[in-house]
């Protein structure tokens, strides 16, 4: 039996129809491994049905359930946060309600974590996602393993669609620390990649429901702007550098930074003022496009 201990986080709203899909994906795990799951459940307001579907699911597990129900609604923003201070794992892997983990998803984390947990700024493995359908979603790695950060293989790699990463608790516990509603997780991904690494391997370790309706990510209107701008101007700033080497991620960051922006009734001096020099060309190009955008969005009333 494998010594790494694990904790599975899964925010959780409405959840009583995807609950049941992600617990038989834990199940499938295998008992050699020790692991628990976190279920974070953010306000459900839907009369104790979703904490029901929890409860069947702890009555019938062989395995630890830990359910923690939020006072408020917090948008996900502090559940997996609040999810590493009850975790005892010594790694974290934060599982949306609506996917599924691969059937040896923790054996293949384990054996990478056994061979590079030695390193000092080693944070975890990160691996792939497949759709429904088994395709992998996004572009292949061109190699086995390899040890690199979030904004490397994003911006310099190039390396487009989903990932899934298996992380330090404590790092998690430190880095999604403060984030709030309409911040996404690549907020807290960005600011680890800065001072650590992954082992990232092109092995499949989530199933990933692009076409869920219900999922955060397809949600159409644009919510806690605020946040959003916040969130995604401290982004352009700091991580500049890599946009530069990556131009057209680059420009779409811009398009909907600015977007927001515009919905903030920010102008454009005051925008071009925020960027570092040198992705103000970029900028240049994208704000046409944002002017666009938010024209359209008040169009279809989608803030």
């Amino acid at each position: 039996m494998s010594n790494i201990t694990f904790s599975i986080i899964t925010p959780c709203y409405k959840g009583k129809y995807l609950l049941p899909r992600a617990y038989s994906s834990i199940l499938r795990q295998g008992c050699g491994y020790s692991f628990e799951w976190i279920i974070v459940d953010d306000f459900s307001n839907d009369n104790g049905e979703t904490q029901a579907a929890i409860e069947k699911i702890q009555s019938e597990s062989t395995f630890p359930i830990n359910a923690i129900y939020l006072e408020k609604n917090h948008y996900a923003a502090s559940s997996a946060y609040t999810g590493t201070i009850h975790a005892k794992g010594e790694y974290s892997i934060i599982l949306d309600q609506d996917d599924m983990l691969a059937d040896d998803a923790l054996e293949i984390f384990s054996a990478y974590i056994s061979s590079y947990q030695s390193l000092q700024n080693f944070a975890g493995v990160c691996g792939r996602c497949v759709g429904p359908d088994g395709r992998l979603i996004g572009t292949p790695f061109n190699w086995q393993e390899k040890l690199s950060n979030e904004l490397n293989i994003r911006h310099i790699e190039k390396i487009r669609g989903e990932m899934f990463q298996c992380t330090k608790t404590k790092l998690i516990a430190e880095y999604f620390y403060g984030m709030k509603p309409g911040y996404t997780n690549g907020w807290a991904w960005s600011r680890i990649a800065k001072n650590y690494q992954f082992l990232y391997t092109n092995k499949i370790v989530r199933i990933y429901d692009t076409a869920n309706p219900e999922s955060t990510s397809n949600l159409k209107r644009l919510v806690h702007l605020d946040a959003q701008f916040e969130q995604s101007s401290e982004f352009l700033v700091v991580n500049a550098d890599y946009l530069v080497h990556d131009q057209i991620v680059g420009i779409r960051m811009l398009i909907q930074w600015a977007r927001v922006g515009l919905h903030l009734n920010k102008k454009y001096a005051e925008l071009l003022k925020i960027l570092p020099r040198s992705i103000r060309g970029l900028f240049r190009l994208a704000f046409p496009v944002a002017l666009i955008k938010a024209r359209h969005d008040r169009m279809i009333g989608a803030i």
